[in-house]
Parts: structure tokens; sequence; C-alpha cells
């Protein structure tokens, strides 16, 4: 069975399985008197052992290691559980007490086993390739006698080596990237501007302090946010999604659809919004604001605008027609 990378649902932690894969290991052995042994393992001397997370480390995948678990373990038809957890330890920790009730006869034990890559250190863990496991090639599972077993004098019955997981060198997945949540009410708004006489309405390219009057407030807000989380923001004209103006066209039934657009500031900047078609990725784009949660784990972020009257290229105040102005853009997400 090859590996099956796990990809994370959300942010990556400590003990996380990122990579799993199952096999099953069959051990023949004969003793000489009735006695139980116990069932052992462990990996090699040269590896560390993390054992908070009970994995061997990789320097292959730095902030991970692999953790192999016997899952089970079957004898003469019956299937046993292990203790401890079933985790092969870098001390050879006891697994599993076996009895042995008809000696000098071949017994096979099978051993269901499970390797994991995990997750060791979350703040160095970037996923990649698994590659040789540093060289481990074998875990060693033995059976030592029980020293409470009676006249059973033998000590190391059999050292048999378990393969590690073969197959193609899986890809284990990187960490999820960092996002927040956007709520509907957030992302889906109607901002009414104030009324304006015509007098007042700002020239195009005329600074921001002339289209204060009528001006709007509204923002833009993002919650729940993972620690490092960053966004962008970007504006679409939806009237014209090739527009890349800074000025947001009206809807095309409006009486004044030539005469008067909407600009947006961002903060206290003074050059407004440009827009754009909707970007496909962080790589693509015009104008867009970019925010982050920091070093915050569930940060609650806050974009605040302001929505301008603006006069469109080429028109003056004297060529105004009154009425209701309506536009509408949309907002676009991007995690870079």
């Amino acid at each position: 069975m090859p590996w099956a990378p796990i990809v994370p649902s959300g942010p990556i932690k400590n003990g996380d399985a990122v990579a799993r894969q199952e096999g099953t290991l069959n051990l023949t052995f004969t003793v000489t008197s009735s006695d139980s042994l116990n069932l052992q393992g462990s990996f090699p001397n040269n590896h560390s052992y993390n054992q908070e997370h009970k994995a061997a480390l990789l320097t292959s995948i730095p902030g991970a290691g692999i953790r192999v678990t016997v899952a089970r373990w079957s004898y003469d038809g019956q299937v046993y559980g292990v203790s401890g957890g079933g985790f092969i330890s870098g001390s050879g920790a006891t697994l599993a007490r076996i009895p042995v009730t008809t000696p000098r006869v071949p017994r096979i034990v099978r051993i269901a086993l499970i390797f994991e890559i995990v997750v060791i250190n979350a703040a160095a863990y970037k996923g990649g390739t698994l590659g040789s496991l540093d060289g481990m090639t074998s875990i060693g599972i033995y059976f030592n006698s029980d020293p409470e077993g009676g006249d059973c004098n033998l000590r190391t019955i059999v050292y048999p080596a378990v393969n590690l997981p073969g197959g193609p060198p899986p890809v284990i997945p990187p960490p999820p990237a960092p996002t927040c949540t956007f709520s509907t009410a957030t992302l889906n708004q109607s901002v009414g501007l104030n009324p304006v006489s015509v007098s007042r309405v700002a020239y195009d390219h005329s600074p921001r302090e002339a289209g204060m009057v009528g001006e709007k407030p509204f923002s833009i807000s993002a919650t729940q946010c993972d620690k490092d989380a960053k966004f962008r923001i970007y504006f679409t004209d939806n009237s014209n999604q090739g527009n890349t103006t800074q000025t947001l066209g009206q809807n095309p039934a409006s009486p004044s659809v030539n005469q008067v657009g909407i600009r947006l500031y961002f903060d206290g900047q003074s050059t407004p919004m440009t827009f754009g078609p909707a970007p496909t990725d962080a790589s693509s784009g015009l104008n867009y604001v970019e925010l982050s949660a920091g070093n915050i784990e569930g940060a609650s972020i806050t974009a605040p605008f302001t929505a301008q009257y603006v006069m469109k290229a080429g028109v003056s105040n004297s060529q105004l027609t009154a009425g209701r102005v309506q536009a509408e853009a949309t907002v676009t997400i991007v995690y870079p």
C-alpha cells in the first residue's frame, strides 16, 4: 500500500499526521519451554527520538518525524491489543505479552503496523518529499523472554527487520495557507452616499478633500484570522470589468451614467483605489489593499474605505443632471 498524504484541514499543529501507510508483518518463532514473551520494538540508535510525539526525527523534512504503531497482533487465531498505545520507541518498550503454551512448536505472530509522518515542530514544518527516510531502512521488532516467565532462559528470540514502506517517495503536503473568515454581510453590502448638490460634486482627479461633501465610509471586516494570515482586497467595476481607472462607473440605465461616478479611498490615503479585472491569483490584478493578522491567532481585521461622488473626465458641474447615482463593484479577496 503506498503512502497516503493527509491534507490538513486547518492550521498545522504539533502531533498532526500528514502522511500514512499501513502494513502487516508476520513473525515466526520457536521457544524451548512454556513461557510468555514480550513483543518489543525500537528505532535505530542513530536516529533522535521525540518522546512527546513518539516519532524518530527526519532531517529530510524539517519539523517532522516518522511514527510507527503496532495497531494489533494475532496469535493462534486470537486478536490482541497492545499496551502504551503501541508506539515503537527509541528504547524498545514492551508492546505486548505473548503467551507460549506449546513449546518447541513454530508459531506465527501477525502484527498490523501503522506508519505515519508526524509534525513535531509546526513552526519549522514546510512539507516536502519523503525521500529515503534519512537512510532508515529497518526498525527492530523482536521478542524477549518475560523476566518473570519461569524456566525460559532465552533472552532474545529473533530480530526480524521491518522494511519501511516502499513505493515512490510521497510528497508530504505543506501547511495550508493561513486564512480569515469573511461574512456575507461584509462582502455584500449597500453603501448609501449622502445627497449632494450638483455644484458640490468633485471634479475628476481633484484632491480627496474636494469630494468630502456627500461621502460615506464603509468597511470590509475579516474575523477568525489564522496566525500570519495575509489577504488583498481588489475592486472590479461591474458595469465595465475592463475599467482600469480610478472611477467606478454607474449602471448603464442611470440618467447620469456618462456624467458621475464613484471613487473609493482606503483609510486615510490621498489616492483613490484603481479598479480592474478580478484577479485570478496574487500575481495578477491592479491596485489593492493588503492587510495582515500578524502574530495573533483568531485576530479580527477591519479595512476602512470611503466612497465619494466624482465627475467623469471632461465633465463640468454645469453639465450635470440631478438624479439618482447607482454603481456596483465586485470585491475580490486574494491570499498572496
